[in-house]
């Protein structure tokens, strides 16, 4: 299984979060888990959720607004859909 599925103009990413980390940094990439990423928010109220997003718009260089939690709101596995783009491309070998 890809940890990524690409979807018209878009790529749905699979995600792993480590929260309450130090800092919020990539760890690694692999086919089982996907991204993994450590987030130094918590995991309440969606602090870590946001996060994320704004962690994954600034890496790869898209609008905050352009992200969408398809599942894992309450989880430590999400798939998130993001606009396809050069970095996004670069990324996942395109």
């Amino acid at each position: 299984m890809s940890w990524f599925k690409l979807k018209n103009l878009q790529v749905e990413l699979r995600i792993f979060v480590k929260v309450n980390a130090k800092q919020t940094t990539l760890i690694e990439i692999n086919d089982e888990q996907g991204i993994i990423v450590a987030l130094h928010a918590k995991a309440k109220e969606g602090e870590a959720n946001r996060e994320l997003i704004n962690f994954l718009s600034e890496w790869l260089s898209f609008p905050k607004s352009h992200a969408v939690l398809i599942s894992g709101k309450h989880s430590r596995h999400k798939k998130i859909l993001v606009p396809f783009n050069n970095k996004v491309s670069a990324l996942i070998g395109m």
